[in-house]
């Protein structure tokens, strides 16, 4: 798209990976399972974060080990408060729940 010489220009972090030139009728889907060949969390070309691989990396290590600890957390999307911007995307508090499994002493 030509943008105009002295136009404005927005960009939107939301909108990121949710193209339906790219992910055709599920691009409003939220699915962990969707291949994305050409993420744009970390920028591309020479662009790309250099650090993307230890943000990654970190993020991974530190969702295992709270998984491992805490195998039934999840969290409660009716009482977190979401983020009100234009620019990005998020949760001002998201609370945690620990539910714990159910235990039978006898049988």
């Amino acid at each position: 798209m030509t943008i105009p010489a002295g136009e404005k220009v927005m960009m939107l972090y939301g909108a990121a990976n949710r193209d339906e030139r790219e992910f055709g009728d599920t691009a409003e889907k939220f699915d962990v399972t969707r291949p994305i060949p050409r993420h744009l969390g970390f920028s591309s070309g020479p662009h790309f974060c250099i650090g993307s691989h230890l943000a990654k990396l970190q993020s991974r290590v530190a969702l295992e080990e709270l998984l491992a600890r805490y195998p039934h957390v999840s969290v409660d999307p009716a009482s977190g408060v979401r983020l009100q911007s234009s620019f990005t995307r998020g949760w001002v508090s998201l609370p945690a729940l620990l539910r714990q499994p159910s235990v039978r002493l006898w049988r």
